[in-house]
């Protein structure tokens, strides 16, 4: 009895030396702030074109864009009804923008900018190791070649509490594959997917002018573990 006692006082012991206390601490740093909660969203979300270097790294294009816009220039993906916003397990963003718009410039945008291309990419499958490590594939987190690259920001709902601003960055391509139902006395409205890449650094230094909502906001380099994409608060 006094041997597992005093094994219990060791185990305790190390951890704390260990800069790892007792389970009971991990939790106070979150609280509950049920007055956090969000309604509504900022329903825009601007892109433009950038360009991948033989480094990886991006920056704005060249000449024309793929929709025939001067370089640089910002675009208004619609109206959005939603926008269902996730991470993969990857560490990949994605955006489903649902739109309202459904005029022939949107509903030819994907031949512009993800057009299809007989020479396809193929993405080898995840290479799972003995030890529990998953080596995922350089394709899957740097995107597809064949297709344009942007780089995107989206208007997420103010902070609830402070009323700041937040919005989301991150470079990446859009989809091929989207939806447009046709139904009898209902609005149609389809989906366009969005999924970040590795943006290797990119940083905005010309955000969308004058969007004065975006005048408060500091642009970083998206690099390390945001590389994918980050959230942007208003300072």
């Amino acid at each position: 009895m006094l041997v597992r006692v005093a094994l219990v006082f060791l185990v305790a012991a190390m951890m704390h030396l260990s800069g790892h206390p007792a389970g009971a601490k991990l939790a106070v740093g979150l609280l509950a702030a049920p007055t956090s909660r969000t309604l509504g969203s900022g329903n825009k979300l601007y892109f433009r074109q950038v360009t991948k270097q033989t480094d990886g790294t991006f920056i704005i294009c060249a000449g024309t864009d793929a929709l025939g816009a001067a370089s640089g220039t910002w675009h208004i993906l619609g109206s959005h009804t939603e926008t269902p916003w996730s991470r993969l397990d990857t560490g990949q963003y994605t955006l489903e923008p649902t739109l309202v718009e459904n005029d022939n410039a949107r509903r030819t945008l994907l031949t512009k900018v993800a057009p299809y291309s007989v020479t396809l990419l193929k993405i080898p499958p995840e290479l799972d190791l003995e030890d529990g490590t998953i080596l995922q594939t350089g394709l899957q987190l740097d995107g597809d070649n064949t297709k344009p690259y942007f780089e995107f920001i989206y208007f997420q709902s103010p902070d609830a509490s402070t009323r700041k601003e937040e919005v989301f960055n991150c470079v990446g391509q859009f989809d091929r594959a989207t939806s447009f139902p046709f139904k009898t006395n209902t609005w149609n409205v389809f989906k366009i997917k969005i999924l970040s890449v590795d943006a290797h650094g990119y940083t905005t230094a010309t955000p969308p002018s004058p969007e004065t909502r975006l005048t408060v906001v500091t642009f970083v380099a998206l690099t390390g573990v945001t590389a994918q994409g980050t959230v942007l608060l208003q300072s």
